[in-house]
């Protein structure tokens, strides 16, 4: 095979690759709490706190995350079921985002957050029917569209 029929093989291969990886990142997921297989290969932390179960209505076992054209989706599944209505002590949940990949912009949130850089700040609170906020990096509530669901141990949030 000549040199520029090899090129042109190699570049339809790269194209498929890249055609192939455009549309597994196009996928939109259902926000309703149901962990689908279209989760399969999304973005994963299992146990990110590492500290194993220590209340498995409240305590996280896997975050995913995905995305599509339109908006930022999450899942957060806790080791039993999911419970936002716990009292005295109301449950809510951080989500840190740095969009530019950069640790010089933004702010930092330590008591949360465990660098810098983060541009929006997506908090989950209970009790049902939860209260989902996202903030600037100066901390002002900002209009977003978000959907979230929680069915059992799993909640899914979409921004």
């Amino acid at each position: 095979m000549n040199l520029k029929r090899r090129m042109i093989v190699v570049l339809m291969a790269m194209m498929a690759l890249v055609l192939v990886t455009a549309v597994a990142y196009a996928i939109t997921i259902a926000i309703d709490g149901t962990r689908e297989a279209t989760w399969d290969g999304a973005g994963t932390v299992s146990d990110p706190d590492e500290a194993g179960v220590t209340n498995q209505g409240v305590d996280i076992s896997r975050v995913q995350w995905t995305n599509d054209t339109t908006n930022f989706y999450f899942l957060i599944e806790t080791y039993g079921n999911t419970d936002w209505n716990r009292v005295p002590q109301r449950p809510y949940l951080w989500i840190c985002v740095n969009n530019d990949n950069s640790l010089v912009t933004g702010t930092n949130f330590p008591s949360v957050c465990l660098s810098s850089g983060y541009d929006r700040y997506i908090l989950i609170e209970g009790p049902t029917p939860l209260t989902v906020t996202v903030e600037d990096d100066t901390f002002t509530p900002i209009a977003a569209t978000t959907n979230v669901a929680t069915n059992g141990a799993v909640t899914e949030l979409s921004v």
